[in-house]
């Protein structure tokens, strides 16, 4: 017996293209260049249209300016509320983290700060502050004018506390805080 030898092809069956098949395929790049084109065209149209609104937008409120009007004939009203704005907006500037963490860190076992009153109208803080000695008030003071961010610090008053026990002294200080641009 006699064997014979199989060949085997695994490879694509080539099939005959059909002329309908390429016409499809030149008949959809055709369109997608139109279609590629029209949207360009389109693009442009937009764009124009967009800048002519542009215009449009600033000659209209270019007209549609009012004059300016004198203080002397606005609204009291209105002036009262752009006073308190503006008073509210210096109390936001106000570099109060950095201005509390300076004075908290001066505290010391001598000196103890009793309360602050700020004073944003004029960039100034009032401390009421309590030390142990009158040479723990002073070495405060020095310290405040070098390291606290206040400038111009003054002692405003003092007094030494002959009914509590230490006799300590309270004093107010007063100093103007820096603003940073």
């Amino acid at each position: 017996m006699k064997l014979s030898t199989i060949t085997l092809n695994f490879g694509p069956k080539t099939r005959p293209t059909h002329q309908l098949a390429w016409w499809v395929a030149v008949l959809g790049v055709v369109l997608t260049i139109a279609a590629a084109a029209h949207l360009e065209q389109s693009l442009q149209d937009a764009a124009q249209q967009g800048e002519a609104l542009a215009n449009a937008a600033l000659r209209e409120r270019a007209q549609a300016r009012p004059a300016v009007r004198s203080a002397a004939s606005l609204d009291p009203a209105v002036i009262a509320r752009n006073r308190s704005a503006l008073q509210l907006m210096a109390r936001l500037k106000t570099p109060w983290n950095e201005l509390l963490n300076n004075l908290e860190a001066l505290t010391t076992a001598q000196v103890a700060l009793l309360s602050v009153e700020p004073m944003p109208q004029r960039d100034t803080v009032r401390l009421v502050v309590e030390a142990a000695s009158v040479t723990d008030m002073l070495d405060y003071l020095e310290s405040l004018q070098n390291r606290s961010g206040l400038t111009e610090v003054g002692l405003v008053s003092h007094q030494t506390q002959l009914l509590q026990p230490g006799k300590p002294v309270r004093f107010q200080v007063q100093g103007t805080w820096r603003t940073h641009p």
